[in-house]
């Protein structure tokens, strides 16, 4: 009997800690994701070439929240301006990638170059669309370059900036337009969030207790 408990104890814990170890990975954020690194690392200059410091942080929750709820919704006018800056006639839902709140040291017309992994540019029928928040407003961002890890765009005003992927969805542009996704999901697997059932976990624990069960049976016989 002794063995048995001993042997149901640690399977129980065995599969507690691999739930947890799970569970615990959540997947980043599009508002919060990089932004230390941004803040870190990103550079700026002004018309003459001269370096700017420029202070890079995460815009307020509500802020967020709200680019979430409106992108989220066709007829909001977060929506029509960023379909209408990608050109696009049909258009999936825009992923957001992030929210950032973007301020140079300096006023001007400012060239930012934010570092940001696993970004690639955009691939056949993709756009990416910068928004800059003007009081209730967001505004489109026209100089937009987004490389392999990088996205540079130049302003003359600056504080929230939200940036979304765009894929064309009409018979044109739907075909090829796959390229991205797959090169951004080979670069970063998605991981399970917070909360999500795993059910390998699960499954593990189960067998587990049948073996213990199995055990038991047989130092009973």
């Amino acid at each position: 009997m002794k063995k048995f408990s001993k042997f149901l104890a640690l399977s129980l814990a065995c599969a507690l800690t691999f739930s947890m170890t799970v569970l615990a990975d959540e997947s980043p954020d599009a508002d919060g994701k990089n932004w230390a690194q941004a803040a870190v690392n990103t550079t700026a200059v002004n018309d003459s070439g001269e370096t700017v410091e420029v202070a890079v942080s995460a815009p307020a929750k509500t802020t967020v929240s709200t680019v979430k709820d409106d992108i989220k919704q066709a007829d909001s006018k977060l929506t029509a301006a960023v379909k209408a800056q990608a050109g696009f006639s049909k258009i999936a839902d825009p992923e957001l990638i992030f929210v950032l709140d973007i301020t140079p040291a300096a006023k001007g017309t400012i060239t930012v170059t934010i570092p940001f992994d696993g970004i690639k540019p955009a691939g056949t029928g993709e756009k990416y669309v910068l928004m800059h928040q003007n009081g209730d407003t967001w505004e489109p961002v026209s100089d937009v370059k987004v490389g392999d890890g990088t996205i540079t765009f130049t302003s003359g005003s600056f504080s929230n900036y939200a940036l979304f992927l765009v894929k064309d969805v009409s018979d044109a542009g739907s075909k090829g337009s796959s390229d991205h996704s797959t090169s951004q999901s080979d670069a970063e697997p998605t991981s399970p969030k917070t909360g999500e059932g795993v059910p390998v976990a699960g499954l593990a624990a189960l067998i587990l207790l049948a073996g213990a069960a199995l055990c038991a049976k047989k130092e009973t016989a």
